[in-house]
């Protein structure tokens, strides 16, 4: 991409890694500097310590905290090293600032509900349901069908 805006690809690659360490400085600093509680306080250096590398695992009980606390996970997708890939392109382009945000928090409450052994629910979250299908026998394939606060489901034959 770099060639076609007649750029060097190296300085190219070297200024937007720079521009991505200076964004992630300053989304810490924000961190920091905003009004934090004193659970989200304990958890700073060590948020700042696992988003620095993209092979880092967080920690459980960073993990629930992250799950439950909003403005922590927005400073946890803020200041990841990657940006999300496909899924993050998408939750940007439909929620907007804060789609990465999003992802992390559902995928931290994800991890959490998987750690504590909770089954979980079939409509949880309002999305659509999987059911097998009658006519599939023992291979079990599965259906959509829509969610129930959906108009369509009332009318919905599989």
């Amino acid at each position: 991409m770099a060639r076609r805006l007649g750029l060097d690809p190296a300085t190219a690659a070297d200024e937007l890694a720079q521009v991505g360490r200076l964004f992630r400085d300053r989304c810490h600093r924000n961190h920091l500097d905003s009004p934090l509680d004193a659970e989200c306080r304990s958890y700073a250096r060590l948020l700042d310590a696992v988003t620095r590398s993209p092979a880092a695992d967080a920690p459980a009980d960073l993990s629930r905290h992250l799950a439950t606390c909003h403005r922590c996970a927005e400073a946890d997708a803020c200041l990841r090293p990657h940006g999300g890939g496909l899924p993050g392109a998408l939750a940007g382009g439909v929620i907007g600032w804060g789609g990465l945000a999003y992802l992390e928090r559902r995928r931290r409450a994800a991890e959490a509900r998987l750690g504590a052994g909770r089954p979980d629910p079939a409509d949880s979250d309002g999305g659509p349901r999987r059911t097998a299908s009658p006519a599939a026998g023992s291979a079990g394939t599965a259906r959509w069908s829509p969610p129930s606060w959906c108009p369509c489901s009332r009318s919905w034959s599989p």
